[in-house]
Order: C-alpha cells, then sequence, then structure tokens
C-alpha cells in the first residue's frame, strides 16, 4: 500500500538578506500557503533588478506535466528575462520549508531544463525562438537520437499559439528515441499570409540547417495546420528531408477570411521527395468549411515514387484539431511512430491498423505514472475533447480507500482524491476543474467552466510488458 505521511506546513522565519520589492513578502506568503508547491528567486547584483515566481500544488497530486517546480521556474525566470536580471532563478521554497539558502540540492529541481532551449519562454522583442517539446523526457542530444523533430505550430490570429502544447503523438516519437524541437512564433509578427508563409519558412530552413550540422542523421518536419502548411513548403524547399508530418495543412486566403483552396497543398504533396509522408485529414475541419481533402489528396499521392501514411476524413478524427488530441495518439499514433521510426516501407498506401494492445501502450506512456502500488488501472477517451484518462480505487495506508485519477492532453497530471458514493457512483472533485462520477464502466466528468458533460468508456490497462 501507498504510505502517505502527514505534512505539517509551517511559516519559518526567512534569515538572512531579505529579497528585494514584493519578492519578501510573496516568500513569506507562500511559506504559509496550505498547498505551496515551489518558490524561485532572482536578482541582479549590478542594480535592483529581480524576479521570483512561484507555484501551488493539488494536494493529492503525484506526477505532472509541467511539474510545479517547471512552473514556478518559468514564471520566475520569463520575468527575469523581461527586467533584464542577469543571474538565473535558483528555489528558495519547496512548500512550507525553505531549500535555496543552503547547500543542500533539490532533486525535484536537478532535472529541470534553464538554458536556451528551456520550456515556457515568452516572445520579448523576438519574432521566433525554439525550445524543447517536451522538457520532462531526457534529451537523447544528435549522437545517439534516431533524428529530430521540427515541430511548428497554427496560426489563430493575434491568440499566442505559441503556448499551445506539442501534440501528444510526438511524447510517443521522443520516446522511440527521437528529439523533438518547437518554433516558437511571435503572434504579433504574424502578418499577411504570404509574408508570414515565406518568413517562417525560411526560419525552418535556418533550424533544418542548424541541426544538420549538429549532427542529426534524418531530420521531419511536422505542424498542424498553417505550421502544417509551413511545414509543406519547408519540405519542397530543400533536400534530404527524411520525413514530414502534416496536420490539417493550409490556411484560408484572403486575410485568413477566405475559403480554403486544396489544390495548393495537393500540388506541393505530390511533388515532395520525402522517405515518410504523413498527411492527416479530419472529418468536419470546421476552419476550412468542412470539406473532405482526402480523396483529393489520395488521386495526386497514388503517382507518388515512395510510400504514405494518409489519415483521412473516413477515421475517427474529428475537427481542425484532431490530430493534437491524445486520442489521436492513442488510436492512431502506434501507425504514425511505426511509420516514422520503423524499416521502409516499400511504394504506396500504408495502411493503420493499431491493435488494441498498442493502443493501450500508448495510453500507458501518455498517462502520467502512477504509484507502485496503484494495481489494477483502468483507461478510456473522454469525448468529445478526446483526452485520455485513467482510474483505479487504491488503499492508502493510514488514510484509506482513495481514488487515482489521471489524465493526459497536451499536458498531463494525475493525483489520489477523497470520494463519495452517490447513486453507486464512485465521486470526487477536482479542485478548480470539475466533477468526475465513475459508475458501470464508465466515467462522467462535468467541467466547471461548462455543463458540457464528457463521458469515457474504461477498460483495463493491461500490465506493461
Amino acid at each position: 500500500m501507498l504510505v502517505i505521511l502527514p505534512t505539517l506546513l509551517l511559516a519559518q522565519a526567512v534569515s538572512g538578506a531579505p529579497l528585494r520589492g514584493v519578492c519578501q513578502a510573496r516568500l513569506e506568503e507562500h511559506l504559509r500557503r496550505p498547498n505551496a508547491g515551489y518558490f524561485f528567486y532572482a536578482e541582479d547584483a549590478d542594480s535592483t533588478k529581480h524576479a521570483c515566481g512561484w507555484s501551488v500544488e493539488d494536494p493529492g497530486e503525484f506526477d505532472r506535466y509541467p511539474s510545479s517546480a517547471q512552473a514556478a521556474f518559468t514564471t520566475c525566470q520569463n520575468l527575469a528575462d523581461e527586467r533584464g536580471v542577469k543571474s538565473r532563478c535558483e528555489p528558495r521554497a519547496r512548500g512550507g520549508t525553505l531549500v535555496g539558502l543552503s547547500d543542500r540540492a533539490d532533486p525535484d529541481t536537478a532535472g529541470l531544463v534553464r538554458d536556451g532551449m528551456r520550456c515556457g519562454q515568452l516572445p520579448m522583442n523576438r519574432w521566433a525562438w525554439t525550445e524543447r517539446a517536451f522538457c520532462d523526457l531526457p534529451w537523447h542530444g544528435p549522437a545517439a537520437a534516431a533524428g529530430v523533430v521540427i515541430w511548428n505550430h497554427g496560426l489563430s490570429g493575434t491568440v499566442a499559439q505559441y503556448a499551445a502544447p506539442v501534440p501528444p503523438v510526438l511524447r510517443l516519437l521522443h520516446a522511440r528515441g527521437w528529439d523533438v524541437v518547437k518554433i516558437n512564433r511571435n503572434n504579433l509578427a504574424e502578418t499577411g499570409v504570404e509574408q508570414s508563409l515565406y518568413r517562417w519558412t525560411q526560419r525552418t530552413l535556418e533550424e533544418v540547417a542548424s541541426h544538420r550540422k549538429e549532427g542529426y542523421a534524418r531530420v521531419v518536419l511536422a505542424g498542424q495546420s498553417f505550421g502544417g502548411y509551413i511545414t509543406l513548403e519547408t519540405a519542397d524547399s530543400t533536400p534530404n528531408i527524411f520525413g514530414v508530418l502534416a496536420m490539417s495543412p493550409g490556411v484560408r486566403l484572403g486575410g485568413g477570411a477566405g475559403r480554403l483552396d486544396p489544390s495548393i497543398t495537393e500540388r506541393i504533396v505530390g511533388r515532395l521527395p520525402v522517405d515518410r509522408l504523413v498527411l492527416v485529414f479530419p472529418r468536419g475541419d470546421s476552419l476550412f468549411g468542412s470539406i473532405d481533402r482526402g480523396p483529393g489528396v489520395a488521386k495526386v499521392l497514388a503517382g507518388r515514387n515512395g510510400s504514405y501514411l494518409l489519415l483521412d476524413e473516413t477515421l475517427d478524427i474529428v475537427d481542425h484539431g484532431g490530430g493534437t488530441t491524445a486520442k489521436f495518439a492513442v488510436k492512431y499514433g502506434p501507425c504514425v511512430v511505426e511509420y516514422l521510426a520503423g524499416a521502409a516501407s516499400g511504394k504506396g498506401p500504408v495502411a493503420c491498423h493499431a491493435t488494441a494492445a498498442q493502443q493501450a501502450r500508448a495510453a500507458r506512456d501518455l498517462l502520467p505514472r502512477p504509484p507502485k502500488e496503484a494495481g489494477r488501472i483502468s483507461w478510456g477517451i473522454l469525448e468529445p475533447s478526446g483526452e485520455v484518462v485513467s482510474f483505479a480505487l487504491m488503499d492508502v495506508a493510514g488514510v484509506g480507500r482513495r481514488v487515482l485519477f489521471g489524465v493526459a492532453s497536451g499536458w498531463r497530471r494525475g493525483g489520489l482524491y477523497d470520494f463519495s458514493v452517490v447513486d453507486s457512483a464512485a465521486t470526487f472533485t477536482l479542485p478548480e476543474r470539475g466533477v468526475v462520477a465513475v459508475k458501470a464502466g464508465t466515467l462522467t466528468f462535468s467541467p466547471v467552466a461548462s455543463g458540457r458533460r464528457q463521458t469515457a468508456a474504461l477498460v483495463e490497462l493491461p500490465d506493461d510488458q
């Protein structure tokens, strides 16, 4: 059984030189919080500049990405960068305990990515910058990696799309030995379609050249929506691209208000010289008028001198962002990963027939890591959001029976929660998120933000093989 030791969180006297500005008061407040996470702080020795950042934790959480430490560090470091603080943010407190004023290293912060590839950066005065896609996964490096994947996100007016997580299917590819990076674009630098397309294609070409120079043997370009359009244009502009993964590629013409011209992407995919080509066209793509694009692309690809994996409107992939969900990663990710990372597939279309066992393994890779004492866990796919969830009942020593619940989307969270039985359903609350009820193999999630309920049919997750 899992043993949870009671923790007494007491405010401590903050010894030594006080932190600058409001950070001193915020540190003292942080130490009094019942669910305090981490507190990070940095100051510039040559000026009065300083920065701090902190996080809170769900008391039941056992795994989370981004982690509480990563969240606090990112908040602090973004502020430090904005203010020109030269030093790096370091932990000053964990929960109600001061940890940063001694020589004892905190093991939970030792693995944080703190260099120029760290996650969650802000644009500052940059048009674009590059980050790791998954800062909780080990970096393989050019000598050990099977290759590198370069991700380009979509475009939505002036919305900061750089903050969106990289699709979970690429997390599966990272687990197969590939390094995955994302090119973040400043949303304020998105101008006219043609100008932006040229600018970001050139930026992606620079990234390709940089990774080739580092020594990566294979380069895969990936993107969604406008990012998929950039991906296709880039692959069409340089030789020796190993693979392409384009999800709902394209852009509406006429300043974003016009209709999609499918022939643009059809002409590009028909001539791409890449070894591996994956195209995703969801059903009912509302952004592009819900037209079926798969048939036209299939005709073009019939003349391709190589293989391709076409995931089109005939499959259970719905709406514009259908390829970016955890559901897509579970149902079709095994095919995508095997095609991109496996042996050569000859010529012509590659069929996707992921088995139930392959899908379960993908779900296991995406979901939060459960405690060893968890025992049998069930999993399912929430509809219509496409999030993947896990559920189990656990006996916790000294506490009693608790619900284990995990969720995987672009981010992931897992925790242990107190529950009650209401109408034969195990019911529990996710703080600030909603209420979950599990009954007769069905999980129902009622979010706080809206009245639209979501459901998932649960099946047992097999033991890891």
